[in-house]
């Protein structure tokens, strides 16, 4: 599985812009959070995992973010098998 970091480069490449934003948070304290999200033209923002850049995405992880992004999942080593059954549930 590719790292946070070599992700974020591939599917650059192919037209996804990132990016981090900062809101406040709804509760008592009210304090802000930062996060890091990627997108794709108007699409939909689509957060990152909060995990270090150099840190290894989970097949779970980047089988996820594929598919909000619109990116064919197996261009990175994810295999049709577990795309059909991520965490050997179903029959």
């Amino acid at each position: 599985m590719p790292s946070l970091r070599e992700f974020v480069e591939k599917v650059s490449q192919t037209g996804v812009n990132s990016g981090t934003a900062t809101q406040k948070a709804i509760g008592p304290k009210g304090e802000e959070v930062t996060f890091r999200f990627l997108r794709r033209g108007e699409g939909p923002v689509v957060i990152l995992p909060n995990i270090e850049e150099d840190d290894r995405l989970t097949p779970v992880q980047l089988s996820s973010l594929c598919r909000q992004l619109e990116i064919d999942p197996t261009t990175f080593g994810l295999t049709l098998g577990f795309l059909k059954d991520p965490i050997g549930f179903w029959d």
